[in-house]
């Protein structure tokens, strides 16, 4: 059961850090990003290609981050008139169908087969009787200190003031003298780095497969919407709960498949959007 409760911790961890990045773009644009998933899952196939040519650790960084700026770039340009024009369904449909395109190039370029970015049996970190991946630990370490690292910038600095302001009313902000278009492209380009990040962890944990972010990005959609959509908070711990209860179950009761988890998920995200339908910690405002 432990080892059940550490293998869902690093997914959740996962599934948190890409509800992180939706979170982001969807406060500036009130875009859905469906598109992080399949970026997340390209710049990962990017440090692939780098290791599998054996490039040297520079060039292997550079192509990294270029194909991470790239993608944001493509990703922003498709969605900002869009925005601007406040058709987010619209908005929604475009990253949705960027991600598909992006999902069938690698299939056609890298193939559908799984691929290792560490060939051989992962290095493991043992405490006790209980053991996990070193991947595993990095990716824990790592979700933790971005969602304090966002909280904090959100809600204490200048620029987190900025983007809530945006969040609010574009409009106003812009008044304000407030350049919404250029703070909406570096979140674009902040997302396309917080996917890379998911999508080479991801990696790292199992394999890479052409569709591994899409997934992912259903299970952040799920947990950025039970949690609220305004509330780092209730996205960190909804990233958690959609996860820990489904695989729980299912490593408790015997004879219950895999398969059987995305349904799950869903269940429980009924439940919990049943109960708290604004998020986990956000108050129903009165109505007159």
């Amino acid at each position: 059961m432990v080892q059940i409760l550490i293998y869902s911790f690093v997914m959740g961890t996962q599934v948190l850090l890409l509800a992180l990045a939706l979170f982001l773009v969807y406060s500036v644009s009130k875009v859905q990003n469906f598109a992080l998933g399949a970026i997340g899952a390209g710049i990962a196939y990017a440090l692939y290609f780098s290791i599998s040519a054996h490039l040297q650790i520079v060039w292997t960084i550079l192509l990294t981050i270029g194909v991470s700026v790239v993608l944001g770039i493509i990703n922003f340009l498709l969605n900002e008139r869009l925005t601007r024009k406040q058709e987010h369904l619209f908005a929604l449909l475009t990253s949705f169908s960027f991600a598909i395109v992006l999902e069938s190039l690698i299939s056609i370029v890298f193939g559908t087969d799984g691929k290792n970015i560490i060939p051989g049996i992962l290095p493991v970190y043992e405490f006790g009787v209980f053991q996990i991946p070193i991947p595993g630990l990095i990716t824990i370490c790592f979700g933790v200190m971005i969602a304090v690292l966002l909280f904090f910038f959100v809600h204490f600095t200048p620029w987190g003031r900025m983007l809530r302001a945006i969040a609010e009313n574009s409009f106003s902000a812009e008044s304000s003298g407030v350049d919404s278009k250029k703070v909406r492209f570096l979140v674009y380009i902040v997302g396309s780095f917080i996917a890379g990040a998911i999508g080479i962890l991801a990696g790292l944990n199992t394999a890479l497969t052409p569709t591994m972010g899409f997934q992912l990005i259903i299970m952040a959609f799920i947990a950025f919407l039970v949690g609220g959509v305004s509330d780092i908070r209730g996205t960190v711990i909804a990233s958690y709960l959609v996860v820990l209860i489904p695989e729980t179950i299912i490593g408790s009761l015997e004879g219950v498949s895999l398969n059987w988890k995305m349904v799950l998920v869903f269940a429980v995200a009924s439940i919990l959007l049943g109960l708290r339908p604004n998020g986990l910690f956000v108050r129903e405002s009165r109505k007159s």
